[in-house]
């Protein structure tokens, strides 16, 4: 790599609150999109609709002649769907004002070279970026090093952060891709673009329909699913294969939640704790496999952290290891014991099965006879019937609850016991055997214990920010 693209790269490497130049489409256009999709479909709709009222035929051929008809509908507004469309997809959206520090790691003198880390923030959703370049092929090395450090003590570079609007569907968008530019000043003071690399700040998913994208109305870091509340049997029948006697069935009420698609990723916890504990970071998948080697306490103390990024209020009321849930907390938690379980088996789409989504554990589950013995990236088997995935294997999950016996009355939003010296783990993991891996079976493990097979997913209320 040459000295000026390194000085490129690691120049600004001191650079906070930067003012990002805005580029990003109009909400016009986003609307415009939005409005030729919805006129667009209407009008295949139509066109198939009077096209299967023409006649009886098969459930074959009325397959057929929608999709013909779907396929022609209206040329016109087609057009300009597929217009506006263009204009969209993989727009360049420059960010307003964020939060962007770059700092430089220490010089390793056998590998020569040097760590970039570069933390942002735009509306208070976290992008942790870190890269690494060697300069073994420099012809002096340390030379390199000092002029890049007179460089950063001169803050002579600047930097900017482009995202990739991408549709979604309907009036959702995600800006999921991006590129950090590493911006020098010349003397007259204009901007020269010296180096750029891409990252994924994994900024979550919006929707333009009401407002413009510099006042994003939904932002979630998460990916989200709607869990809606009901009455469910907890516990396991008598007559279940390898059944635990703490499995004992019981009524218990859950109010709705939203819960996160997945088990939290190493990307998404080093992206708001600044670390990645895990034991799983090899290769180039790792940033997606979920983050274990956390404890009880750290995950609570992710929870609180991301919630205040977000401008939610935090769940919980943290004193050293005395842990309580606060009131009308409109931010993220820990599942309840109840909630998981009740998420686990589909919620009010409940399907009836052992493991979440399946009665076949291979389906849904990396555990002890599929797993290879190591954690994988999440999301990549069956989802169960409210489309979440990993619930059964991948990593334990920690839940809220210390672990007890459950109550023997019906209950509604149970947070289980009073006290205990374990928290309750859910799921079953990569290394557990298919009896672990049930909705109902129950763990538990010391809260401030740290084990590579224990992660978590969050939750927050329905009334949350969505």
């Amino acid at each position: 790599m040459s000295f000026r693209k390194m000085c490129a790269i690691l120049v600004g490497l001191s650079i906070a609150t930067l003012a990002l130049v805005a580029e990003q489409p109009s909400a016009a256009q986003f609307k415009a999109a939005d409005a030729a999709r919805l006129a667009y479909e209407k009008s295949a709709q139509a066109a198939a609709d009077a096209v299967m009222d023409d006649g009886f035929m098969s459930t074959a051929e009325l397959a057929q002649a929608k999709a013909a008809a779907m396929e022609a509908g209206d040329a016109d507004l087609m057009s300009a769907w597929q217009a506006a469309l263009r204009d969209l997809q993989g727009t360049v959206w420059t960010v307003e004002p964020a939060s962007v520090t770059l700092s430089l790691g220490s010089w390793d003198r056998d590998q020569k070279q040097w760590s970039l880390t570069a933390t942002s923030q735009y509306k208070g959703l976290p992008a942790k970026l870190q890269q690494t370049w060697n300069i073994a092929n420099e012809a002096d090395p340390k030379a390199v090093y000092d002029q890049v450090n007179a460089q950063v003590k001169a803050k002579a570079l600047a930097g900017r952060i482009n995202y990739r609007v991408v549709w979604q569907g309907g009036s959702q968008w995600r800006a999921e891709l991006a590129s950090l530019e590493v911006l020098a000043k010349n003397p007259d003071g204009s901007e020269v673009a010296l180096a750029s690399f891409e990252v994924n700040p994994m900024v979550g998913r919006y929707d333009f329909a009401a407002t413009s994208p510099d006042k994003v109305s939904k932002a979630s870091f998460l990916d989200l699913v709607a869990v809606a509340g009901g009455t469910f049997t907890m516990g396991s029948p008598t007559g279940q294969a390898d059944r635990e006697k703490d499995e004992v069935q019981h009524k218990v009420t859950v109010t709705g939640f939203r819960m996160g698609k997945t088990e939290l990723t190493q990307a998404q916890y080093e992206a708001v704790m600044g670390s990645n504990p895990s034991n799983f970071t090899d290769g180039a998948e790792a940033a997606q496999r979920p983050v274990e080697q956390v404890s009880w306490y750290d995950a609570v103390a992710f929870c609180n952290t991301l919630s205040a990024m977000e401008g939610l209020s935090p769940a919980y009321g943290i004193k050293g290891t005395t842990v309580s849930l606060l009131p009308k907390a409109t931010g993220y938690r820990l599942p309840t014991e109840a909630e998981w379980e009740y998420a686990a088996r589909g919620g009010a789409k409940a399907e009836g099965t052992v493991y979440a989504g399946s009665a076949s554990l291979a389906e849904v589950a990396w555990y002890a006879d599929n797993s290879g013995g190591t954690s994988h990236p999440v999301g990549q088997l069956k989802a169960n019937a409210l489309g979440l995935l990993d619930m059964s294997g991948n990593v334990w999950e920690w839940c809220y609850d210390w672990y007890g016996d459950y109550p023997t009355k019906a209950g509604v939003d149970p947070t289980g016991a009073a006290s205990g010296s374990q928290r309750v783990i859910r799921g079953g993991s990569w290394d557990s055997n298919a009896s672990y891996c049930s909705v109902s079976d129950r763990y538990y493990f010391v809260p401030g214990g740290r084990y590579k097979n224990i992660g978590f997913r969050v939750l927050c209320p329905s009334s949350a920010q969505q």
